[in-house]
């Protein structure tokens, strides 16, 4: 899944639009966050970026009650994008690759596994990688490209109480850490509202153990319209402190 923002060479279209536009398919690689010619011709080529019509199978930022907020994202059907997130998340194991690593200029592999280094048992040594092993798959795959648009590794997710029953869900990246005491907010006003629910459904599954949405981690929907390219990647949204000051 990823937006349409950046399938604009594609497309020859600009899909900077205050309501955003998203592709979903489970052909497709979960590190790929820009649609091909191919498919775009095949499967897409009925879309524009205005809003949903038929024959085309993107999914549109709506707002539904008319308060000025987007509060889902449809497609023309009326289907949302939401569950698919959470069934393919929770449900399909072979959603994530046996990662190889490939040299985009030559489309050799550089290393034919994931070794996991980036993971370190309770001793402090590396992982060993086991392809059988789902979390093993996702972790190669959300560290072998590392998109700030479009974050997915559930290691960084925080999920910190701010005080009077409010919990915040946030990161802190090894890559681009916070000072001390404090993370990023995940902000649905300066970062995708979409991506903030992969994220959320794969510290619950992956980190929290859940095999199934929490209402604890549910993300809602509901934020004022905005262009994709207002929007800020996750390292450079603001750090905050983990505690509220003191009166």
């Amino acid at each position: 899944m990823a937006d349409m923002y950046r399938s604009q060479e594609v497309t020859g279209e600009s899909w900077d639009e205050t309501f955003g536009a998203f592709w979903f398919h489970k052909g497709a690689a979960v590190n790929a966050n820009q649609m091909s010619e191919n498919t775009w011709n095949e499967r897409y080529a009925a879309c524009v970026p205005s809003g949903a019509q038929p024959g085309c199978p993107l999914f549109y930022e709506l707002d539904t009650d008319g308060d000025g907020l987007i509060d889902d994202i449809q497609n023309f059907t009326g289907h949302s994008l939401l569950p698919l997130i959470a069934e393919t998340i929770y449900n399909d194991p072979n959603v994530w690759e046996d990662v190889e690593f490939f040299d985009p200029g030559t489309c050799q592999p550089i290393i034919d596994t994931c070794t996991l280094d980036a993971c370190k048992k309770a001793d402090g040594s590396p992982m060993e990688y086991d392809k059988e092993i789902e979390a093993h798959r996702m972790m190669c795959n959300v560290k072998s490209a590392v998109d700030g648009n479009r974050y997915m590794d559930p290691t960084a997710v925080l999920v910190v109480d701010m005080g009077d029953g409010v919990q915040v869900l946030g990161v802190n990246d090894d890559e681009v850490p916070c000072p001390e005491g404090e993370f990023r907010p995940l902000r649905k006003d300066l970062y995708s509202g979409i991506y903030i629910q992969v994220l959320a459904h794969l510290y619950n599954k992956f980190i929290v153990g859940n095999g199934s949405p929490s209402e604890e981690l549910t993300v809602e929907i509901r934020y004022e319209p905005r262009k994709l390219s207002e929007q800020l990647t996750i390292h450079e949204l603001p750090c905050v402190p983990m505690s509220v000051p003191e009166a």
